[in-house]
C-alpha cells in the first residue's frame, strides 16, 4: 500500500501570484506575509518554504537574487532580509522615474485608478517620508499628470490651487463632466484629429459637381485657394503641437528626489 500523504502533498499548492518590484500591487514585505502565509496551508517546513520562493520572483527581484552569494541566501530569514534591503534602493530608484513620468491614461483608465496608482508609487519612491511630508508630492504628482487628458485640465486644477489630493481629484471630475465645455477645452488630440480630418478632406482631388444637368469642374483659382488653406492650417497645427511640447516640458515639474547609497 502507497503512501498517499506524500502523493497528496504535491497535489495541490496555495502560491501567491510572482513578485515583480515595478508592477505588483504589493510591495515586498506585504507579499513576504502573503508567501508565509501560503506556505502555512501547504504545511512547508523551512526547506520547502526556502526552495519555493526563488521562482516567484521576477524581473529585479530575480536577478537581485541571483547575484546574492549563496551564504546571503541559504535561509530563509537571510533570503527574505537581503532581498528586503537591496529591493529598496532599486525600487525607490524605479518608482520614482515612474513617479514622475505617470500620465492619466485618458480612456483605458478612471480618476480613481489614475489617484491610487501615483500614491501606490510615491510610497514605492519615498517609503522614508513621512505621510505629510508626501502629500504635497503625491498632488503635484497627480496634478502634472492630468496632461494625459489634456493640458487644458491639468492648468484649470493647477489654478485652482487645491490643497489637498482629494479637491484636485473633485475638481478634475467637475471639470472632465461639465456638459458645457467648448471644443477649446476637449482633449488636444481630439481637437487635433477634428482639424486633420478637415485638412484631408480639403486635400482630396476635386469633384465634379453637376449643376442644372451642366458639369461644373473647380476653376484653378479655387484649387490655388484651397491649397493655401491648407497650408495654413498645417502651419496653425505645427504651432499648437509646439506650443503644447513646450508646456508639457515646463509643467508642475517634479524636483528628482536622488537616492543615495551609502
Amino acid at each position: 500500500m502507497g503512501d498517499n500523504s506524500i502523493n497528496e502533498h504535491h497535489l495541490y499548492y496555495a502560491l501567491p501570484e510572482s513578485y515583480d518590484p515595478i508592477t505588483s500591487s504589493l510591495d515586498f514585505e506585504q507579499w513576504v506575509r502573503k508567501y508565509k502565509a501560503c506556505a502555512k496551508a501547504n504545511k512547508w517546513n523551512e526547506e520547502d518554504k526556502l526552495r519555493h520562493l526563488p521562482p516567484l520572483l521576477k524581473g529585479d527581484a530575480w536577478i537581485i537574487f541571483d547575484d546574492l552569494a549563496d551564504n546571503e541566501k541559504d535561509t530563509l530569514e537571510k533570503l527574505v532580509d537581503n532581498l528586503t534591503k537591496k529591493l529598496t534602493v532599486a525600487t525607490q530608484i524605479q518608482c520614482g522615474e515612474q513617479l514622475h513620468q505617470r500620465v492619466l491614461d485618458y480612456g483605458n483608465e478612471t480618476l480613481l485608478t489614475y489617484q491610487n496608482d501615483i500614491r501606490r508609487l510615491a510610497h514605492r519612491a519615498y517609503p522614508d517620508m513621512q505621510e505629510q511630508q508626501l502629500k504635497p508630492v503625491v498632488l503635484m504628482a497627480f496634478i502634472r499628470g492630468l496632461r494625459g487628458h489634456s493640458i487644458e485640465l491639468a492648468r484649470k486644477v493647477r489654478n485652482a490651487n487645491p490643497t489637498t489630493l482629494e479637491k484636485a481629484l473633485q475638481k478634475a471630475q467637475f471639470i472632465m463632466s461639465d456638459p458645457f465645455i467648448d471644443d477649446s477645452e476637449r482633449p488636444e488630440q481630439d481637437a487635433m484629429q477634428h482639424e486633420l480630418t478637415a485638412i484631408g478632406n480639403m486635400e482630396r482631388p476635386a469633384a465634379t459637381y453637376e449643376q442644372n444637368g451642366d458639369d461644373v469642374e473647380p476653376t484653378s483659382l479655387n484649387a490655388s485657394r484651397r491649397d493655401e488653406i491648407v497650408e495654413d492650417k498645417h502651419s496653425q497645427l505645427f504651432l499648437r503641437e509646439q506650443k503644447i511640447r513646450d508646456y508639457d516640458e515646463s509643467i508642475l515639474e517634479l524636483p528628482v528626489l536622488r537616492v543615495v547609497i551609502v
